[in-house]
């Protein structure tokens, strides 16, 4: 079978940005897509000459059963291979062929981080509303246990109080000495110990570093967002994820996918440490390894990758139907795989990619400060409330005996 010494490669980005010729011959490949291609050609031995796709996606199949982008190309016998992140689909494998797989990757979202929580708030974000809200019955209920069980002669409320002085690390007066008692008032102390050891534990980490605020977690709080308060979710043009999301049996990322379609969020050209896309209240979709060259839960970058996946996507080259150097393709790709020169071509794209951010971008300083007023404010404001509360019963106090009084005379 004749096969020609020139390759036709379907390209996402333009030429020019994936190969560079020089003014004295040779050519300079540039980024994941240029680098990985370079092994490629120089694997199988021949020419090249790149096919641009004027749409920038990978290609999605229309009404007619033609593919738009590189998928397309590859179906109407305008190129030969396409390299560039071409995730193995079901739909694709009708009208291309795929070599063996050179990397996999869980398709995620990634979005801004909220920030921290304010560090007066600490006295009060220590425990989640569960744990409060347990908290009081438990605390509600212990007197009544007292009383129905141990026969207790003292009021209810001078039991809650009792219970409360515990907790607060208070010493009580105890004048039962029965079994029964002491029991079930040692596991009421180990129970406060505990309880107000963890809170201060808590208090004091919150101070020193306050914690992150709620944010987006799953997809399905990711589509409730976007549906109802307005946010967007970018996806890249013409890949797979909007046919996952929209074929999904799951409402919630139906939804996610038509909102996606009806308005039009793709990513657009810039690189990702650069892209402004994706904030606080825009989601960015992807594979993770490339989501995480500008999220992740380090400090220094500004958003954060999500633990849930769409689905886990096999990626490799596609290339035309009949395909002559198909075989000799398939060898190049395994020897790839078993040198890991995509890891490492990953890797170092990803390490020039940051070293091009402005440094103001990449650094983020953390000064170390004394507790202020207002880190503390909480606290007075709890003081200030009971101090006010105490007055007002104060008064009230002073009211009723006044009232009796009168009453009386």
């Amino acid at each position: 079978m004749f096969c020609p010494s020139l390759v036709r490669v379907a390209v996402l980005h333009k030429p020019e940005t994936v190969v560079r010729v020089n003014e004295d011959g040779p050519q300079t490949y540039l980024g994941d897509e240029g680098k990985f291609l370079k092994e490629i050609i120089q694997g199988l031995n021949a020419e090249f000459r790149l096919v641009f796709a004027e749409d920038q996606s990978w290609g999605q199949q229309k009404a007619d059963g033609n593919w738009t982008g590189m998928t397309g190309k590859l179906q109407k016998d305008l190129a030969d291979i396409a390299i560039y992140f071409m995730g193995v689909t079901e739909k694709r494998m009708a009208v291309v062929d795929f070599s063996p797989t050179y990397t996999t990757s869980k398709m995620t979202f990634a979005i801004g981080k909220e920030g921290y929580l304010p560090k007066s708030l600490a006295f009060i974000k220590t425990f989640d509303s569960t744990i409060w809200i347990a908290l009081v019955v438990v605390l509600l209920l212990m007197p009544l246990i007292f009383k129905v069980l141990l026969h207790v002669k003292n009021s209810y409320n001078q039991l809650l109080f009792m219970l409360t002085m515990c907790i607060l690390c208070q010493s009580v007066e105890n004048r039962n000495n029965s079994v029964k008692y002491r029991i079930v008032l040692s596991s009421w102390l180990i129970f406060a110990t505990v309880l107000s050891f963890s809170y201060s534990a808590v208090v004091f980490s919150l101070l020193t570093l306050p914690g992150e605020i709620r944010r987006i977690r799953n997809f399905q709080e990711l589509s409730e967002a976007v549906v109802k308060k307005n946010y967007k979710c970018y996806i890249p043009r013409g890949s797979s994820l909007l046919d996952l999301l929209l074929q999904s049996d799951k409402k919630y990322l139906n939804a996610l996918g038509q909102a996606i379609a009806t308005n039009g969020w793709y990513i657009n050209d810039v690189p990702l440490p650069l892209n402004d896309q994706m904030g606080t209240r825009a989601a960015m979709m992807g594979g993770g390894a490339w989501l995480s060259v500008a999220a992740g839960p380090e400090i220094w970058k500004h958003n954060y990758i999500s633990e849930d996946s769409l689905a886990t996507l096999h990626f490799a080259v596609a290339m035309k139907k009949n395909f002559c150097l198909k075989k000799k393709l398939v060898r190049v790709i395994y020897r790839l795989n078993n040198a890991g020169i995509y890891q490492k071509q990953r890797d170092d794209t990803a390490f020039q990619m940051w070293s091009k951010v402005p440094e103001k971008r990449r650094n983020v300083v953390l000064e170390t400060q004394a507790l202020s007023l207002t880190d503390l404010a909480g606290a007075f404001l709890s003081l200030l409330a009971g101090i006010i509360l105490a007055t007002l019963c104060f008064i009230c106090e002073i009211v009723c005996v006044r009232c009796m009084k009168r009453n009386n005379s």
